[in-house]
């Protein structure tokens, strides 16, 4: 068994590597050093900017009509209207009719739940969507933020 060794008279075992003391810090300083700080509130900074501008690019579009391809993939698409999950996980998409098969079961579930909330107002799915399309907007710049991240 290895002897201990003394150091300023104190055993060994004594003398561990101190936690920080939590009791001193000062009340409403963040432990963070400052550059981390103000790293973190400029990222967020920017994710708000970003949201913001992805709102205010589509914002115009929440008093839109129903259009387009809404009347198949919506309006006429039985399995969005009865919210049947069964069908929509294992049938060729609404637009496989007019483009050949394709399978969208993402989009399809999204367009169950906004027929479930909002039936065929507009003003739902496209708040939906535009929501949707700022969150996306905000999390590429967080897979950028990190992928770029030194």
């Amino acid at each position: 068994m290895a002897k201990r060794r003394r150091v300023g008279g104190a055993p060994a075992a004594a003398q561990r590597p101190r936690a920080p003391d939590v009791a001193r810090r000062e009340p409403g300083r963040d432990p963070r050093g400052a550059a981390e700080v103000g790293a973190t509130r400029t990222w967020w900074t920017t994710a708000a900017v970003i949201a913001a501008v992805a709102l205010a690019l589509y914002v115009n579009s929440l008093r839109g009509a129903l259009f387009f391809d809404d009347t198949n993939a919506i309006i006429n698409n039985v399995w969005v209207r009865t919210g049947d999950v069964a069908s929509i996980l294992t049938r060729p998409s609404w637009w496989s009719e007019a483009r050949g098969h394709g399978w969208r079961p993402l989009t399809t579930l999204t367009f169950a739940l906004d027929h479930a909330l909002h039936g065929l107002d507009p003003f739902g799915y496209h708040l939906v969507n535009v929501l949707l399309h700022a969150t996306v907007s905000v999390l590429v710049f967080a897979v950028f933020s990190r992928v770029a991240a030194p």
